[in-house]
């Protein structure tokens, strides 16, 4: 019996939305691709700051700009972690730094072309890049 991974389940519950769904297929199509390449993005983050020995970076990322809680601030997470608050806004300037440019590294490998390229990072993420 073939295994299937976690894309395979990620597509088959892509398809049954796009049936059962009265969104239009395009809109549909639009948002998935955008999650994947998002999720690509933090799976190349967590493991780069990982790699670096850096994986608290990683986990302030995850906690404030992927899962945040209630009452999360720059402070309460500086005092949860034993960080100064600076500490805290540096790491997470670096994550979103490295986010955005593994996101657009992503976004470049599907692009068909430098136009198509520069449109989508303006869209998604409003900068201009060359």
């Amino acid at each position: 019996t073939p295994t299937t991974g976690p894309q395979d389940g990620a597509t088959r519950d892509t398809l049954a939305r796009l049936a059962s769904s009265d969104i239009d297929p395009d809109t549909l199509f639009h948002r998935e691709f955008v999650r994947a390449l998002f999720e690509r993005a933090v799976q190349s983050v967590r493991e780069e700051l990982d790699t670096a020995g850096k994986p608290q970076v990683a986990a302030l990322f995850e906690r404030y700009d992927l899962a945040p809680r209630d009452g999360d601030s720059y402070a309460t997470l500086a005092a949860e972690f034993n960080l100064t608050t600076t500490q805290v806004t540096n790491a997470l300037a670096l994550a979103r730094r490295r986010f955005r440019e593994h996101a657009l590294e992503a976004l470049r490998a599907v692009c068909a072309t430098d136009d198509e390229f520069r449109r989508d990072a303006r869209e998604l993420f409003g900068v201009e890049v060359e």
